[in-house]
């Protein structure tokens, strides 16, 4: 089951079933009703006992991490626009090619085979010029790693991915240098407005919008790379 960003005007109620604790089934639910393009709000129940207490020392650890990343989201993909048009206007032969740009120990990299190592040099001169987008990039990649990297305050549990609709063990390692070595901006930014557009053209940014992208990040990404039990 899944939550889109941008919610059509039939869907009124959402419901959500997790699992923590090695298999032990808690089910939570909060039904709120939205219409036209409102945003969904979701309240997950709080079991009154210790059976979920991993999970919810997770939840509270994920959520204010992805109010965070919320902003930083919405920053990359407003100034990848830019960018995008930028090249289009002044090296109109990149545009022509397959270009895109990640990072690599933290710094900016031009991606592309077809790109000539001048091709490459400008593309990152003039995304470090840009100081909102690098920023952002770098601050994406840093808060999907908090998110989804397996530690003390973020344990490991079995949740349904909103992408696939199916249940996923969340349970990753080395996830920066995962993320960093697979992620080209421009390509995520694409599939991820591909694969949750509800009809409108676009991905409409909103409070569920870094919470997606990380479980995107989690089927797409992580998933085959560390091996997860799903």
């Amino acid at each position: 089951m899944r939550i889109p960003m941008t919610n059509p005007s039939a869907l009124t109620s959402v419901s959500h079933t997790v699992k923590w604790n090695q298999g032990v089934g808690v089910d939570e639910q909060k039904t709120t009703t939205v219409s036209g393009t409102s945003s969904v709000t979701y309240t997950p129940y709080i079991p009154n006992d210790d059976v979920g207490s991993d999970y919810l020392t997770g939840m509270s650890h994920r959520s204010s991490v992805s109010n965070l990343a919320d902003e930083s989201l919405t920053t990359l993909t407003k100034q990848l626009g830019r960018l995008e048009r930028a090249v289009q206007r002044e090296r109109p032969d990149i545009a022509d090619k397959a270009w895109d740009f990640g990072l690599k120990d933290g710094k900016v990299v031009a991606i592309g085979d077809d790109l000539s190592a001048d091709d490459k040099a400008w593309l990152e001169e003039r995304i470090n010029d840009n100081s909102k987008l690098a920023n952002a990039a770098s601050a994406y990649i840093s808060l999907a790693t908090n998110y989804l990297e397996t530690t003390k305050t973020n344990p490991a549990y079995i949740g349904v991915n909103f992408l696939t609709g199916n249940e996923l063990k969340y349970n990753f390692h080395d996830t920066k240098k995962t993320l960093e070595s697979s992620i080209g901006f421009r390509a995520f930014t694409r599939d991820l407005h591909t694969a949750y557009d509800t009809g409108h053209g676009e991905v409409t940014t909103g409070p569920f919008s870094a919470y997606i992208s990380f479980d995107f990040l989690a089927a797409r990404v992580l998933a085959p790379s560390n091996g997860a039990e799903k």
